[in-house]
């Protein structure tokens, strides 16, 4: 959960064919501090809410334990966001650092610190996973390398949908980069129907929360968002929510102020 900074793989060391978009947010481990990557963090939830994403799941690049930081605040109504679960840092293996491969070595150990717990045998990797649950995490993430067969890999992305979204996109919010994925995911041949329900059913279930979100029935939150459009026919409507609830509660309503006018 971080801020936009100008762009530029230079500035991190990295080598200009590697995703330039990556770089100011690996800068953010080292030339900012934790504070305030979790002020920065609450922006970050406050705009997924408002463009309609109600829960979401953090999977790493935490900065320690910063997006632990953000869900307790959320919960506790000191900030507004989404329901978050939190993954704390993530679990690589040693080695097999593909992110930081092109990263100038200075800055690596920095980066590795805040963001990677690493495991190179059975233990370290249990020993891993205890020292993430100390800091109250919901769920573990570990990066492996490139060797799932694309079979695979579409029978997972048919399943979650996850946007696998950085914080930076230019000149969008991070709920309207978020919903981008969208878009992607209907050029990629998933028809709308399939795309809403693995963001709200699949989803649900994924989470183990079927029983708490991912559809409007008794004993379940409330949440509900609503579009000028048929998504059905337009699936980029989704890009474009105009009224959001969470919990029962109205975080954004752009009907009632055309009403007012």
């Amino acid at each position: 959960m971080n801020e936009p900074l100008p762009t530029g793989a230079s500035a991190a060391g990295l080598l200009p064919p590697y995703n330039g978009d990556f770089a100011p947010a690996l800068l953010l481990a080292i030339v900012e501090s934790p504070g305030k990557r979790v002020f920065l963090g609450a922006q970050l939830a406050r705009e997924d809410l408002e463009s309609g994403f109600t829960t979401v799941r953090n999977l790493g690049h935490s900065g320690i334990d910063g997006d632990v930081a953000v869900r307790d605040a959320i919960n506790a109504g000191r900030v507004l966001g989404p329901r978050i679960l939190a993954s704390g840092r993530k679990i690589t293996q040693n080695g097999k650092d593909g992110y930081l491969q092109n990263l100038n070595p200075a800055l690596a150990r920095a980066i590795l610190e805040q963001e990677f717990l690493r495991a190179g045998s059975a233990d370290q990797a249990r020993q891993a996973v205890l020292e993430n649950s100390f800091y109250d995490v919901d769920v573990i993430k570990v990066a492996v390398e490139d060797d799932f067969t694309p079979a695979e890999m579409m029978a997972i992305v048919e399943q979650a949908a996850g946007s696998d979204m950085c914080w930076f996109y230019p000149g969008k919010t991070r709920g309207q980069a978020t919903a981008t994925m969208f878009s992607h995911l209907r050029d990629a041949g998933i028809p709308p129907l399939d795309i809403i329900r693995s963001v709200k059913t699949n989803a649900a279930e994924m989470l183990g929360w079927q029983d708490k979100v991912g559809a409007v029935e008794p004993g379940k939150f409330g949440d509900l968002i609503a579009v000028a459009g048929d998504p059905l026919a337009d699936i980029a409507e989704l890009e474009r929510v105009r009224f959001v609830m969470k919990g029962g509660q109205v975080i954004r309503n752009e009907f009632q102020n055309q009403q007012s006018k």
